[in-house]
């Protein structure tokens, strides 16, 4: 939440183990809205890499 994050979306990557949250940082240091920057970064098939 520190980084911009609301709580929600703050919780719900956190909880995302396919998300590399240092580089969901990254990006939002360099300006990336932090929805943008998780959506970025969410994997698109989660069926074929289930956590």
């Amino acid at each position: 939440m520190g980084a911009g994050f609301d709580a929600e979306l703050a919780a719900s990557a956190a909880a995302d183990c396919e998300i590399d949250l240092h580089a969901l940082i990254e990006l939002v240091e360099r300006g990336c809205p932090p929805r943008l920057a998780t959506r970025i970064l969410r994997p698109l098939d989660r069926e074929s890499n289930p956590c």
